[in-house]
């Protein structure tokens, strides 16, 4: 029986009692998962906080699959719940529209791992589809954990004026590090208040990386500097010291507030950027060095867990891999020599040539900070990197997102309203170079615009209020697409990521088009029940025509999380034809020119109408169907080459793995990606994919 632990009260002030949270590798009923917590010494986990819920929702994250609770229903109707292990807490977390009591047969909760955000459900306490993984709270009052004292966030520097602060452009272990900032007269930095902590963040976000600083675990922790512990920023359920070799801190790039975990030291899967802390007055100039120690050697085989197929190393290919070349990218005040894509009837051709689309998913580098506003000067390297790797493996495309959810581009004012594409005027430029970069590796680019899995703020004027949706049609999306319709490395567009994650579920309209009831119980809305349908149509409705009237014939999508809302088959519904967008948005050139959708596998098995299991021509779609988000991680048994030898040869336009930069679960290694498309690089065949090797010049 497999375990997993995470501890709780690390972020606490002073001694705390040790209590785990305990995962047990085995999906059973409720009763069952009961009685496994018992024979460990506890029961089934009560939940009595945010901070613990997300230690539930990371345990769970590890299985790929859904978790019970404590948590029952008193009797067999109401919504009256009691932790089975008597506790009182208050705290809860239901998802939307939950708990339902769906046939009145749901009398048991739920952590569902398709609700991003942790969310909870009612579920079928004895049912063999409803069987979970126990997450049991094991109490142990002998064992205490000390934190350091912290300061308050709003104390400020410990010392103002007397340091300052540099990045290292080049990523290392944590010895060369230290050696590196040593060399220059300092050391990795130390952090004493919030306000040092967001002046490291900020260096971190720009260089698009995760950041070695100065703390490292001995007999207790301490800054390489010798000053003392007062501030403490780890992330929630980190420190871990996970398999015992994680000894040193990073500020991790994926948690964008500048929280840190501990990594390990030596091994170059976990290789940062130093940042380096120097004395009031010195100010050295850092070259790029060269590490001053030799990294020991790991394979970091991320491999799969019972039948799953293990994955390739990914250190052998890591990004960026120090390969340095210098990119002619003309001028970029004029238009490029034409864009080569373009669909005709159900399929894509260049030069006349029908061919597939195959790659990966970039998706980012650094989420929301890639473009704009200066911020592609830090990623470059990264993105040649990936774009290098991508064609290397015969691969021929890749779908990259650009403002994701407004983070920081487009540039709004004080009414709401967008007035330009970013405060600094580079995001054109930006992205200029980054497909003239992907044209030299014979790669076209999918824009993503926008993104629908997860709730920001900003996107709630976008998509509900006309006036700012079409303040950034007008200040941003036709200044883009103008400026880059001629550019080779333009493959097109993609609205929006996944508008079903904030879609409201069980939305009753007496257009067929705007009523939602088909996706009751789908999981549709897991981030935030925040818009009706004819909203999102319409958002991207008037975007799609927008793009169309610059740029005729350019391809355009948005990415479906599922196919069940792609297609009119297997008795769903297709929200995204033409029919639809045209009712939403009122705009003879706003609809979409070819289809797009994901597919994962749910408790290692896929969907009965899912794309693995269907040729494309089933669907009885009018347009190309790209598979644009897939992996062997959640892909049922199948390992990368199947699933795009599968794309290739079942009728389907293209295939992207989900995702290059394979730094959160569940991803593939970007080696594992590579497999797949190398698998299919030299097929040619016109009476299935088509060309995959094609050529932009």
């Amino acid at each position: 029986m497999g375990v997993f632990t995470l501890t709780i009260g690390l972020l606490a002030i002073g001694t705390v009692a040790a209590d785990h949270l305990t995962i047990v590798r085995a999906r059973v009923t409720f009763d069952d998962a009961e009685n496994r917590c018992k024979a460990l010494g506890g029961h089934l986990a009560s939940i009595n906080s945010d901070v613990e819920n997300d230690l539930a929702h990371r345990l769970c994250d590890l299985t790929n699959g859904d978790c019970w609770l404590g948590y029952r229903r008193v009797g067999t109707s109401g919504n009256v719940f009691a932790w089975i292990d008597g506790s009182n807490q208050a705290y809860t977390n239901f998802h939307s529209g939950e708990p339902d009591n769906w046939n009145h047969v749901e009398g048991c909760v739920q952590l569902l791992l398709k609700y991003s955000l942790g969310t909870w459900s009612d579920q079928d306490c004895d049912a063999s589809y409803d069987h979970a993984y126990p997450i049991c709270r094991v109490k142990d009052s002998n064992v205490t954990l000390t934190a350091p004292e912290l300061t308050t966030s709003n104390t400020g520097s410990t010392n103002p004026g007397d340091f300052n602060v540099q990045l290292v452009n080049v990523k290392m272990t944590f010895k060369q590090a230290e050696d590196v900032c040593v060399g220059y007269g300092g050391h990795l930095v130390s952090i004493h208040s919030r306000a040092e902590n967001d002046q490291v963040n900020q260096l971190c976000r720009k260089a698009g990386g995760s950041c070695w600083i100065g703390l490292s675990l001995g007999t207790s922790w301490t800054w390489t500097d010798g000053s003392a512990v007062k501030y403490w920023y780890f992330h929630t359920g980190e420190p871990d010291n996970w398999n015992g070799v994680e000894k040193c801190a990073q500020m991790m790039a994926k948690f964008s507030q500048g929280v840190w975990s501990d990594q390990d030291c030596d091994a170059a899967y976990d290789n940062a950027f130093p940042v380096c802390k120097f004395p009031a007055g010195s100010h050295p100039v850092i070259t790029t060095p060269a590490p001053t120690t030799p990294a020991p050697h790991s394979n970091n085989n991320n491999g799969g867990q019972g039948s799953k197929p293990s994955q390739a190393p990914q250190s052998s290919q890591k990004c960026p891999d120090g390969v340095t070349e210098t990119i002619d990218y003309g001028n970029l005040n004029t238009s490029g020599p034409g864009r080569k894509l373009q669909i005709k009837g159900k399929h894509f051709y260049i030069n006349d040539k029908k061919v597939f689309l195959s790659g990966a998913n970039q998706a980012w580098v650094a989420y929301g900070y890639d473009f704009g506003n200066n911020q592609y000067e830090y990623r470059k390297t990264q993105f040649e990197c990936f774009l290098r790797k991508v064609h290397q493996a015969g691969g021929n495309s890749m779908r990259t997102w650009i403002h994701v959810s407004g983070q920081t581009t487009p540039e709004f004012g004080a009414s709401g309203h967008v007035v330009s594409l970013d405060k600094e005027g580079t995001f054109i430029s930006d992205i200029k170079k980054y497909l003239r970069t992907a044209a030299k590796y014979n790669i076209v680019i999918f824009l993503t615009l926008w993104n629908g899995a997860l709730h920001n703020s900003k996107m709630d004027g976008l998509v509900k209020d006309e006036s700012i949706l079409q303040s950034y049609i007008d200040n941003g999306l036709i200044p883009l697409a103008k400026a880059i319709k001629d550019e080779p490395g333009l493959g097109g567009y993609d609205i929006i990521n996944e508008i079903e994650g904030l879609v409201i579920p069980d939305e009753t309209n007496s257009e067929p088009c705007f009523d939602t009831n088909i996706l009751h119980k789908s999981g549709a809305g897991w981030a935030q029940r925040a818009f009706s349908m004819q909203d999102f149509l319409r958002f991207i409705s008037r975007q799609a025509d927008a793009i169309r009237n610059v740029d005729p014939t350019t391809p355009i999508t948005a990415g479906s999380w599922n196919v069940r809302s792609n297609t009119d088959q297997f008795k769903f519904f297709n929200y995204y034809k033409d029919e639809c967008m045209k009712k939403a948005g009122g705009k003879p050139q706003g609809h979409l020119t070819f289809y797009s959708t994901h597919t994962y596998d749910n408790k290692t098995l896929f969907d009965d109408w899912a794309p693995f299991l269907h040729n494309a021509s089933e669907y009885q779609l009018d347009k190309p169907l790209v598979i644009a988000e897939f992996n062997q991680v959640r892909g049922a048994g199948m390992t990368s080459q199947d699933q795009f030898k599968w794309s290739y040869f079942h009728g389907y336009d293209g295939a992207w793995s989900w995702y290059a930069m394979a730094q959160s679960s569940p991803t593939d290694t970007l080696a594992t990606q590579m497999l797949g498309m190398e698998s299919i690089k030299a097929e040619t065949d016109e009476k299935a994919g088509g060309l995959v090797a094609f050529s932009l010049t």
